[in-house]
């Protein structure tokens, strides 16, 4: 129970202090859920199934055996599966290729190896994962180059679970990662905000410059134009009406020269 750690500012308690893993053994990740919750466990070596949170619990500060990892291969981090009826799975692998197919199609266990996500021939790994929800794109990082894939392009890798996937194109063969791409602003498409953009500057587009290296953007936007004419704003407008029924014109805010 995580009731039982440290609540002070600091580095926290040592999780060697609740758990007694094995010589040699280091921690890929630290999950926290409810019994119920479901999560995507795989290796480099292409292999993986779905559990419940409650199959990783154990009594046992040494922990138990819940996925079977081959030889020469890593346990990559477990992925939270929170539609498994709809979302899907994009599996890249370290020769290029992605492959999506349902989630669903990854067995149901409580231990084991699970079923081959993707082949890998040779010496090829399994390089990034992400569970993709329907209607959302990918962003694949290689380097510090993105390459992002909308819907109706990642249709285009869909297969059945264990095939090799198709190629990314050129300068993409070495996928560090892949996340799901963010969801799109759709302002432009209600009539009221719409109105409201033209009304301060804003309905069209902003010109945006930035250099190719992340280390060296230079982002240039166009501001719109300020009107000469003051604002007709109800804060403040009594003291703006007291002001010029002043004789002469003069205001407590007049600015006058000191010689």
């Amino acid at each position: 129970p995580v009731t039982g750690l440290a609540s002070a500012r600091g580095y926290g308690e040592p999780l060697t202090g609740k758990l007694g893993p094995p010589d040699g053994a280091n921690f890929v990740s630290v999950l926290l859920g409810n019994p119920e919750d479901l999560y995507l466990l795989a290796t480099d070596a292409g292999y993986g199934f779905i559990c419940a949170f409650d199959d990783l619990v154990s009594r046992n500060k040494a922990g138990k055996l819940v996925l079977a990892v081959p030889d020469r291969a890593r346990i990559l981090p477990p992925l939270p599966v929170t539609g498994l009826e709809t979302d899907r799975l994009a599996a890249v692998g370290s020769g290029g290729r992605l492959l999506l197919f349902a989630a669903k199609d990854l067995p149901r266990l409580s231990k084991g190896k699970g079923n081959k996500i993707l082949d890998l021939p040779g010496e090829e790994r399994l390089a990034a994962l992400t569970l993709v929800p329907p209607g959302r794109g990918v962003v694949l990082a290689a380097g510090k180059r993105d390459l992002k894939l909308k819907p109706a392009d990642l249709e285009n890798y869909a297969g059945e679970r264990g095939r090799r996937g198709k190629p990314l194109p050129r300068g993409f063969q070495r996928v560090e990662r892949v996340t799901v791409a963010p969801i799109a602003q759709q302002n432009n498409q209600n009539p009221a905000i719409q109105q409201w953009l033209g009304e301060i500057g804003l309905d069209q587009p902003q010109i945006v410059q930035h250099a190719e290296r992340a280390d060296r953007i230079n982002q240039l936007v166009q501001p719109p134009p300020v009107s000469s004419q003051p604002l007709d704003h109800p804060i403040g407008g009594g003291d703006r009406q007291r002001d010029q029924q002043k004789p002469g014109g003069e205001t407590d805010r007049d600015v006058r020269s000191l010689g």
